[in-house]
């Protein structure tokens, strides 16, 4: 007889344990006690002020500090002001709809709905939506008693925010990017230090800059790993850490040359090097710095080299055009936007709202799958707990919200993760209101939850479950002097767990892990049909409406395949994975952005718009083999009669190519 063999868990169960214990980066004690005071300086302003109510300022507080994910100073400021807007309208309606559950239920529908579906608008739009039905959720179960009750829980919210706004923008603010900054503009020091060695022909030392790349990596996705949904900023310096390798890979070709040939340290040709190394320098002095670069250094004219190392222009253009690039990214990280020089083609015609939107609103959108199925979910929560008639019933309604992902396997992980901590959590509240009885101390028991429970929120979900669960519990319920408050938490968390993940089979089901391979196929194989369409359009061989068709289905396949890799993230995988696809999604958005150029740009003249329909067509085939695995022969730009239109489908051409670079590095 054989012995048994080991125990071993399910692959659900293992991956679902491996995210329970897994850290995704270290605690940020600072973003935790900043919250702590936005949550508790409300509070006590509102006891000196004699203001009932005042638990409305710390939840609003707690929400909005919460929701501050770093970045550029205008978009943090267009965040938690938007929030603050959103709370305080959502407080005001979830009161008038508490009435009666006739009203409160299709209310909590529309709502929750509306709330979700602005995810189509960015991470920080879903952070909003999120927030803002979690107050309506809240205040749909406390109903007001009067007008002036509803308007001062409205400005109490609106309150509350604004503290936590003052304390995030101006008075402790927290630099969220620093490390991955630093990690980047090390990659371009070590590029400077790289190019000099080219430029005065001396020993060169590739280690370092491979080794600051991969640590650059390697720091902005752990730092997305752990800011789950944020894009911009860290989108921004993803795509430096990009132009870095390109600008190395271009300087060792050029170097290489150089040293093939023997050319002496004063040979022309090693001035591009010699420019490079100064761009790099400013590059990286502007990122660590948090500033706009200074304009790039002159480059040696092209063909300045003698006749006989003519050779040589072609890999010095090289580098001056990737070194370029790169300069122009560093200048958008503070901006936001994509920053052209005055010869560079110009900017794309933004995608408005209303497009997003249409682009949104049908089955084929995850984004509109899942926010009909948290609208739905949402109502059936308000619904069973007011047919059961279970106390603090709203707690089954937060629950299957918060709980409830896109996919059902990401609703699994954070199902466990949820259920789990609210368990230990409420475990402890108990022991708490147990031992602690005078307010003071309750409410200093909360300032240090609250703190500890934010530093770990972008580490461990379930950990911060377990420390959200008292926090609130001390904070909304102490007054109630009920010590069975945490049982019933724990009750209505399993039953709107259970809500969560029936709803995640049942409404409009998805897989457990979405294709995200599959997904960016369909990104790939919008994009390409875009930039065919975007060309036959400036070629007048289409119609501009057909090219907004086609942006609108681009903006959606990216849009979907942006929300499979947020599964990708929460089931754990590993980091170089999820950095290949976050930079890949970057380059489709930015290849987005030149087809959108090219569409609007002025008519081609007669001489130009063969190249430009033959260019658009070699897009979409190369495009069609990157989307099947199968690359084709890359895209190269043809010799268009302008010089304008050779410039514009020149930088077309290069994204493609880092983008064909990034997938080969997935495979």
């Amino acid at each position: 007889m054989t012995e048994p063999g080991p125990l071993v868990a399910p692959p659900r169960l293992r991956g679902t344990v491996s995210e329970l214990s897994r850290w995704a980066a270290r605690p940020n004690l600072a973003a935790g006690l900043r919250a702590a005071v936005a949550t508790v300086a409300p509070l006590l302003a509102a006891h000196a002020l004699g203001i009932g109510q005042g638990s409305w300022a710390g939840l609003a507080g707690f929400v909005t500090a919460i929701a501050d994910k770093g970045g550029a100073y205008r978009t943090r400021t267009e965040t938690m002001g938007g929030l603050a807007l959103a709370t305080a309208l959502g407080g005001v309606l979830g009161a008038v709809a508490s009435v009666h559950p006739g009203v409160a239920i299709p209310a909590i529908l529309a709502w929750a709905t509306a709330g979700a579906m602005l995810r189509a608008f960015g991470a920080g739009a879903g952070s909003i939506g999120t927030s803002m039905t979690i107050v309506f959720i809240v205040s749909l179960s406390a109903p007001a008693q009067g007008t002036a009750a509803v308007l001062e829980r409205g400005a109490l919210l609106l309150a509350g925010s604004l503290v936590a706004m003052a304390l995030s923008l101006f008075l402790w603010p927290i630099r969220a990017y620093r490390p991955a900054r630093h990690a980047v503009a090390e990659c371009w020091r070590a590029l400077a230090v790289y190019a000099d060695a080219v430029a005065a022909a001396e020993p060169r030392d590739f280690g370092r800059f491979r080794a600051a790349l991969e640590e650059a990596r390697a720091t902005l996705a752990a730092t997305r790993r752990g800011r789950a949904g944020e894009t911009g900023r860290g989108e921004r310096l993803l795509m430096l850490a990009e132009a870095a390798d390109r600008t190395f890979s271009a300087a060792t070709a050029l170097g290489g040359a150089l040293d093939a040939a023997g050319e002496p340290p004063d040979a022309p040709a090693r001035g591009a090097a010699a420019a490079a190394a100064t761009l790099a320098r400013e590059v990286a002095d502007a990122v660590e710095r948090e500033r706009q670069p200074a304009p790039p250094p002159p480059f040696p004219a092209p063909g300045s080299t003698d006749d006989a190392d003519a050779w040589l222009d072609p890999l010095a253009g090289n580098l001056r055009r990737e070194a370029v690039l790169g300069w122009s990214a560093a200048a958008g990280v503070e901006s936001g936007k994509r920053v052209h020089l005055p010869d560079a083609p110009p900017p794309a015609r933004e995608t408005s709202p209303l497009d997003v939107l249409r682009g949104n609103l049908n089955f084929r959108s995850v984004t509109f799958r899942h926010a009909l199925r948290v609208g739905v979910t949402a109502a059936a929560a308000t619904a069973l707990a007011h047919l059961l008639g279970v106390q603090r019933g709203y707690w089954i309604t937060l629950t299957a919200l918060i709980v409830l992902q896109p996919s059902a396997g990401a609703t699994w992980v954070k199902g466990v993760q949820r259920i789990g901590g609210t368990v230990a959590g409420g475990i402890a509240a108990a022991a708490i209101l147990a031992l602690v009885h005078d307010p003071r101390a309750m409410l200093a028991v909360v300032f240090v939850l609250a703190a500890a429970a934010v530093s770990v929120l972008q580490v461990n979900y379930g950990v911060y479950s377990a420390l959200l669960t008292p926090t609130f519990i001390l904070l909304a319920e102490t007054a109630a002097a009920d010590r069975h408050l945490p049982g019933i938490r724990v009750v209505n968390t399993l039953l709107g767990g259970a809500l969560a993940l029936a709803a995640a089979r049942l409404l409009w089901p998805a897989p457990e892990r979405l294709a995200f391979r599959g997904r960016l196929g369909e990104a790939l194989r919008a994009c390409g049909a875009y930039l065919r369409t975007a060309a036959r359009a400036h070629a007048g061989a289409a119609r501009r409406a057909d090219a907004d068709a086609a942006r609108r289905q681009t903006g959606l396949a990216v849009l979907n395949a942006e929300e499979s890799l947020q599964l990708v993230l929460w089931e754990g995988r590993r980091d170089d994975e999820a950095e290949a696809g976050m930079a890949a999604l970057a380059y489709l958005r930015r290849l987005g952005e030149g087809a959108n150029a090219l569409a609007y740009a002025p008519p081609a003249d007669a001489a130009s718009a063969p190249a430009v329909l033959a260019f658009g067509d070699a897009a979409e085939a190369v495009f069609e083999g990157l989307a099947d695995g199968e690359p084709r022969a890359p895209l190269h730009p043809p010799d268009a009669p302008s010089a304008t239109e050779a410039a514009r489908l020149r930088a077309i051409a290069e994204d493609v190519a880092a983008l064909r670079r990034i997938l080969e590095r997935e495979d």
